[in-house]
C-alpha cells in the first residue's frame, strides 16, 4: 500500500516551494492552485502547514465521485482522471483532511498522487529546503 508523505509542520517555513514544484511538474506552469500540495498559513497562530493527500486505505473521495474521476490503484494511490472530472466537487466535500481542492483555471479537482510513476519520488519532498516533508516507500 502507498504511504503518505509525512509532514513535520513545525519545520515548515511557509515558502511554498513544495506547491510550486508540484504545479510545475504537473502542469508545466508555476500555479499553486494547480498543485497537489496546499500550504495553509494561519496568520493568527503564525503557523504554516502543508496539506497533502494521506492516500487513505478506504478513501471517502473515491466513492463520492459519481463520474469515476477518482480511482484507487493497486498500490493504494488515489489517482485523478481529469478528463472525467465535471467539477461537482463532491470529493472535496467528503475529504476529512481538506486535501483535495479546485484548479479554478482548468476546472478540475487536484490532489497529491505522490508524483505517480516518477522514479525519484514526490517532487515536493525533494525540493523542501527544511525537510518538512519526507517520504519512504517502505
Amino acid at each position: 500500500m502507498a504511504k503518505p508523505i509525512k509532514i513535520t509542520a513545525e519545520k515548515c517555513i511557509g515558502c511554498k516551494s513544495c506547491a510550486l514544484a508540484c504545479s510545475t511538474f504537473k502542469t508545466g506552469t508555476v500555479r499553486p492552485n494547480a498543485s497537489g500540495v496546499v500550504v495553509h498559513i494561519d496568520q493568527f497562530k503564525k503557523e504554516e502547514k502543508p496539506i497533502i493527500c494521506r492516500q487513505c486505505k478506504q478513501p471517502k473521495c473515491v466513492p463520492a465521485c459519481s463520474n469515476g474521476c477518482l480511482t484507487l490503484d493497486s498500490n493504494g494511490v488515489v489517482l485523478v482522471n481529469e478528463a472525467k472530472c465535471t467539477g461537482c466537487w463532491d470529493c472535496i466535500e467528503v475529504c476529512p483532511f481538506n486535501a483535495l481542492h479546485r484548479d479554478t483555471i482548468r476546472n478540475v479537482v487536484v490532489k497529491c498522487d505522490l508524483c505517480y510513476n516518477h522514479q525519484s519520488g514526490p517532487r515536493c519532498v525533494s525540493i523542501c529546503p527544511v525537510q518538512s516533508l519526507t517520504y519512504s516507500k517502505e
